[in-house]
């Protein structure tokens, strides 16, 4: 098995949020698909993994859902700039407010709690 490439030159490409699902989904690296696997027992965060075990993509289902975003960044090696752009992108979906600047479309979830 090979070791995961590290994610140290990838930034967020896209955010992308289905208002009606109330689900995001995260791009770090534009590349074909190579498998999906659930995070979790709960399969509330989704990823997706190229053929090199790069992690490209991660689907959130329920905008309150919280991104196990430090589990993510030992798994895949990410740099800190990724980090703290997934914990702005975290903070942003859990409020009760989405700014359609940020995303490029509105969206109002029921409040998160915890």
């Amino acid at each position: 098995m090979t070791a995961p490439q590290s994610c140290s030159d990838r930034l967020i490409q896209e955010v992308t949020i289905d208002d009606d699902a109330q689900a995001a989904y995260i791009l770090i690296h534009d590349a074909p698909v190579a498998h999906t696997r659930p995070f979790d027992d709960d399969e509330s965060v989704i990823l997706d993994i190229d053929a090199d075990g790069t992690l490209i993509g991660i689907e959130v289902l329920g905008l309150c859902t919280p991104i196990p975003i430090d589990e993510l960044a030992r798994e895949y090696y990410f740099p800190e700039s990724l980090i703290a752009a997934l914990r702005s992108i975290e903070e942003t979906l859990r409020s009760t407010e989405v700014a359609t600047a940020d995303f490029g479309g509105a969206v109002v979830p029921e409040m998160c709690t915890a």
